[in-house]
């Protein structure tokens, strides 16, 4: 993710919209925060942030702003343990995701074999893909 923004792309990429402020709302304190934080990170990325020195300096005190919340609260959200975990689901379920499953990386390495495997001329492009699938 890139680490600089500008405030035009912080109001675009960064906006809380009225049915997120719906979801958030609830949320107090630094728990408000972090759980902003953890869904625009989700929408932007497609993942949640590996920790928090992955959320770039500027979007903490943008979305603080936008909560409510001064940008200092961020230090404080749980980062590891259940109210977190809780947060995650909450915010695949509004996105429209699902954690991936076994039967789903059985079902991408069945494609990729019927699919890619016969049709790829370079064996280490799919050696790549490999590293993605459960072990």
């Amino acid at each position: 993710m890139k680490r600089h923004w500008t405030e035009e792309e912080l109001e675009t990429d960064w906006r809380i919209l009225p049915n997120e402020k719906l979801l958030i709302k609830s949320k107090r304190g630094a728990t408000r925060l972090g759980f902003a934080v953890l869904l625009k990170y989700f929408q932007h990325e497609g993942r949640f942030p590996s920790n928090p020195a992955d959320i770039p300096s500027a979007v903490i005190p943008h979305l603080g702003n936008q909560v409510g919340v001064v940008p200092e609260m961020w230090f404080e959200y749980p980062w590891e343990g259940r109210a977190t975990g809780y947060h995650r689901a909450t915010i695949r379920s509004f996105c429209g995701f699902r954690e991936a499953t076994l039967d789903d990386g059985q079902k991408l390495e069945d494609w990729l074999v019927q699919e890619v495997l016969i049709r790829e001329q370079m064996p280490e492009r799919v050696r790549r893909v490999d590293r993605f699938l459960p072990a």
